[in-house]
Parts: structure tokens; C-alpha cells; sequence
């Protein structure tokens, strides 16, 4: 594996790991930039919210994992259905569920067990689903991203967004509920705050390349290595984010699509 993709699994598993209530181990399981909200939600065959009800003995694996579903955002699965998750090895890239995330909830983006040519899920395992570490299912209070954009697909659907997090990891000791953040393109800047959670997003703006400027308390600067598991960063030969100056990252938004960004600071010294 290169630096790199050492470096973008490293930090992907770091983040997630501190949400999901899940085991993995990044020795044969290799992750690159997470796929954006809009792209998850289109390649999957089913896009729901569901709470971990029961760790259940299964013929072939330690145990499996039943799940009620409680909202379904894509697919054919039914509010108050039940589905059962298989449990990964710790290094096949499938969630392994402990016993204390009963009583959680969680957002999937999942395929179904008939339509996946993914090697693990085994075909005398019939309608057994599986959860996968290279994604963006996640525990529920890990996914106000996806979630102000799936809530709200009537109203949103077939615009350009620019959405991300600021100051969710490492971060100075400051409030980061209305945090500004500037979008500026080739002819024209936008604007938009965090909520309380430090989430943003805004829609229609144009594809093209911007700067984001995020509002940044003095002696603070973008910490690069946060900028890694996000998808529409731009980079340079080495692989590097494209930073204008300490407090600005450029990235692209492509027509039709989305773009993330995950920003979190460090000390300027």
C-alpha cells in the first residue's frame, strides 16, 4: 500500500472508529477517500435508517447481528422490517457488531445480498446483508451530513451541494455553531455557517473550482491530515491538498454532483 492510501485508511479508520460502535483492522482491509452523499446514495440499492435490535447465534458465523428498520430514504426495504447483518472478520472490510451497539441506531447504504459480487458474501447465505468499512454507513449521530441531504431529497435532489464539517475532531476550545465559511470561485464568493454540530452545506452553486475559507479563531490553522478521507480536495503532484494559504483548501465541484469536505484545525504556531 502507498504512504498515501496508508495515510487516507489510517485517518478514515480513526474518525469512524471513534462513532461506530464496530471492530476493524486495517491489515488487509484498504480504504481510499470516502464516496460523497449523492454518490453512496446512488450506487446503492438501499439507503435506510435501522436500530440494532438483537446479537442472535448464527450457523457459521460467532453470531449475527438483527436490525429493525426504522426510515427508508431509497430501495424496497419497509419500515418496520427486520434484516439481519453477518458479522465481518476484522479484516475483510465488513462491520463486526459488538453486543453494546443494541439499542443504536444506524444509517446504511447497503446492496442487496442477491445483487453483490462482493467475494465474502457467501451464496449459501441467503438474504444475510453485510455492512462495509469503504463507505459512508455509519452510526446515525455520525451522519448529519447525509441526513440534512436525505431528509429533504424532494426539495434538494438534482442540485449541486457543498457540504462538510468544521472543527468536529481536533479543533480549538470554540464554539463552532455559525462558523462562516466562504466559497470563493473564479467570479463570485458564497457563504453559508455550521449549525450547532459544526455541519454545513449549501446548494446551485455552479460547478467549477472554489477556495473554502472557513472561519478560523486566531493562532488556529486547517490541520492538512483532516483534509485526507475527503473526496473533492484538490491535490497537487505529490498528492497534497492545494492550499492557498493555511486557511484555505481549494476544491471542485463537478455538474450535477456533490463536494465534501471534513475540516478540522491545529495550532499556528
Amino acid at each position: 500500500m502507498s504512504s498515501r492510501a496508508c495515510r487516507n485508511f489510517s485517518l478514515l479508520l480513526f474518525s469512524t472508529a471513534l462513532l461506530l460502535g464496530v471492530v476493524r483492522d486495517a491489515s488487509a482491509c484498504q480504504c481510499v477517500a470516502r464516496p460523497t452523499v449523492l454518490d453512496a446514495f446512488e450506487r446503492a440499492d438501499e439507503v435506510v435508517l435501522a436500530k440494532a435490535t438483537a446479537l442472535e447465534p448464527h450457523e457459521g458465523y460467532s453470531n449475527v447481528i438483527r436490525m429493525e428498520i426504522e426510515n427508508v430514504f431509497k430501495g424496497n426495504l419497509k419500515v418496520k422490517e427486520q434484516i439481519v447483518f453477518g458479522r465481518g472478520g476484522g479484516t475483510d472490510c465488513i462491520w463486526t457488531f459488538r453486543q453494546d451497539v443494541i439499542g443504536q441506531r444506524f444509517l446504511f447504504y447497503l446492496n442487496r445480498p442477491e445483487s453483490s459480487a462482493y467475494p465474502y458474501m457467501a451464496p449459501r447465505e441467503p438474504g444475510l446483508w453485510f455492512a462495509f468499512v469503504c463507505g459512508r454507513s455509519i452510526e446515525a449521530e455520525g451522519a448529519m451530513v447525509d441526513l440534512l441531504y436525505l431528509e429533504n431529497l424532494s426539495k434538494v435532489q438534482g442540485k449541486t451541494r457543498i457540504s462538510g464539517t468544521i472543527g468536529r475532531g481536533v479543533k480549538p476550545a470554540s464554539d463552532v455553531d455559525g462558523m462562516r465559511i466562504k466559497f470563493i470561485g473564479p467570479t463570485e464568493t458564497y457563504e453559508t455557517k455550521t449549525n450547532k454540530d459544526g455541519v454545513f452545506e449549501i446548494y446551485d452553486l455552479p460547478p467549477g473550482k472554489y477556495v473554502v475559507e472557513p472561519e478560523i479563531p486566531p493562532g488556529w490553522k486547517i490541520l492538512p491530515f483532516s483534509l485526507e478521507p475527503s473526496p473533492s480536495v484538490v491535490r497537487d503532484r505529490h498528492g497534497e491538498p492545494e492550499m492557498k494559504t493555511p486557511q484555505q483548501v481549494a476544491i471542485v465541484l463537478e455538474a450535477n454532483k456533490h463536494a465534501e469536505i471534513d475540516i478540522d484545525f491545529v495550532r499556528d504556531p
